[in-house]
């Protein structure tokens, strides 16, 4: 059998996760606050998200799992097959499937907070859920702490990328919690219309991944190479005038790329506008997404330039520039947010942020704490362009 890595999805941190956040957020955080008459501004924002949104996220967690068994089990009474798209109508009113939950009180400081009566019925439930399983990623949006993305914006990347269509695929293999969710399994089975849909054992849900893991790891200590390959999850490439992208790095190509590592990808000759400093967009899948910037100085360049990059085995992103035959130097954040840093670049952005976190580390308005905390969660994300972008614009808004 050949198993070939066709594409990949830049979305790897989609995950239950996020459905929990959007419960905490958008369900429980607002009966919190209506049920003990209080508002958004009784919390500042570090102990809104390290107290009481990481308390409501457990429940969330809870009530989620509570009410998607519930479902199931009157699937399963309505004796339908687990090929088969789900028949809604012939399970009862979904508003009458509720899970209730303890009453919680939640600390902070010397106040104690109190969530009575929590519950959630199967209608609310699919209500919350509606925008992770949006056939049109129409409500698709990155919340300040957690990403609300349908999976099929994820699928319809990966298909793009591999350049084949869902009627193509024959086969569709869930892993983690979804397949227990009849919502999300329900909406996979409308999309990949001519695939079976493989649904693991309910032992082994939890278990796949980690088997996976070890497969993988075993093939690689015993054959010092990797079952399947890795290939690059979106595009690379650069700005150029008229705000036009130019790919240099295609996406879906098997990683190291090129093959002969002493080669570059070279874009095409660009000519150089007459200016102190040459500024160039690198960009990772469209022009919109601009993760770093490459700046040299003209005193350096001839009329014209051109790009080369390449990806090493670990995935680390190298580029040249080089005008008329001479290499010219240049200052290069890594675009991290898609690609490991050096421990070098890790310093330096560790550096810049212990400066201009003490720039603002006065600071106490509700406001500017909360974009610190998502500038710091930027950072945790590894998206260190984009952090140090926010970081530094905060530290100048206090000069």
């Amino acid at each position: 059998m050949d198993v070939r890595n066709l594409a990949v999805s830049r979305y790897d941190l989609l995950g239950g996760d996020d459905i929990d956040s959007h419960l905490a957020y958008e369900f429980l955080y607002k009966i919190l606050l209506d049920q003990n008459d209080i508002t958004n501004n009784e919390f500042s924002f570090s102990k809104k998200e390290k107290i009481v949104i990481s308390r409501l996220k457990k429940i969330a967690k809870s009530l989620k799992e509570g009410i998607v068994d519930k479902v199931n089990w009157h699937i399963n009474q309505s004796n339908q097959s687990q090929d088969n798209i789900i028949d809604w109508d012939s399970i009862p009113n979904l508003s009458e499937i509720q899970i209730s939950m303890p009453d919680e009180e939640i600390k902070v400081a010397n106040k104690s907070y109190l969530i009575s009566n929590i519950s959630i019925d199967a209608k609310t439930f699919k209500k919350f859920i509606s925008p992770f399983i949006d056939k049109e990623s129409n409500q698709d949006s990155r919340e300040d702490t957690y990403n609300k993305i349908s999976i099929f914006t994820l699928l319809e990347s990966i298909l793009s990328i591999a350049t084949i269509t869902s009627d193509e695929i024959d086969f569709v293999l869930p892993i983690g919690g979804s397949p227990k969710n009849p919502f999300i399994i329900d909406a996979i089975k409308q999309f990949f219309k001519n695939a079976d849909i493989l649904l693991p054992d309910e032992k082994e849900i939890d278990l796949l991944v980690s088997k996976g893991a070890v497969l993988y790891a075993k093939n690689l200590a015993l054959h010092s190479s990797l079952p399947i390959i890795p290939v690059t999850p979106d595009k690379i490439g650069i700005l150029v005038k008229g705000e036009n992208f130019s790919t240099i790095i295609k996406a879906g190509v098997q990683v190291p790329h090129p093959s002969d590592q002493n080669t570059y990808i070279e874009s095409e000759v660009f000519s150089i506008p007459k200016t102190n400093q040459v500024t160039i967009p690198i960009c990772i899948g469209s022009k919109s997404r601009i993760y770093t910037l490459v700046r040299i100085s003209s005193n350096e360049l001839g009329s014209s330039l051109k790009i080369g990059m390449m990806l090493d085995k670990d995935k680390i992103l190298k580029m040249k520039v080089v005008s008329g035959k001479k290499d010219i130097p240049y200052v290069f954040n890594n675009p991290v947010s898609v690609y490991q840093s050096s421990n070098n670049e890790i310093n330096i952005v560790n550096e810049n942020f212990y400066r201009y976190g003490k720039a603002i580390k006065e600071r106490s308005e509700d406001a500017t704490e909360k974009q610190l905390q998502y500038a710091i969660s930027l950072k945790d994300a590894n998206r260190y362009s984009e952090a140090l972008e926010h970081f530094e614009k905060l530290a100048k808004s206090e000069d």
